[in-house]
């Protein structure tokens, strides 16, 4: 995989994406963990709550 190009100014280092304003920063590996929890923890309440109305509805 062929890395992406960086511009540098200074001590500012800009990626294509931030370049584009899809992001306005640089992205830590303890940001991408927590939102992967969050999206894992409420992926887990939505299914416990389906699967609770889906046992009402069957009884």
């Amino acid at each position: 995989m062929r890395p992406h190009q960086v511009l540098r100014f200074g001590s500012e280092v800009f990626t294509p994406v931030m370049l584009a304003k899809i992001a306005d920063h640089k992205v830590s590996w303890a940001e991408v963990l927590q939102l992967c929890l969050v999206a894992i923890a409420e992926f887990v309440v939505e299914f416990s709550d389906n699967i609770d109305d889906r046992l009402r509805t069957a009884a």
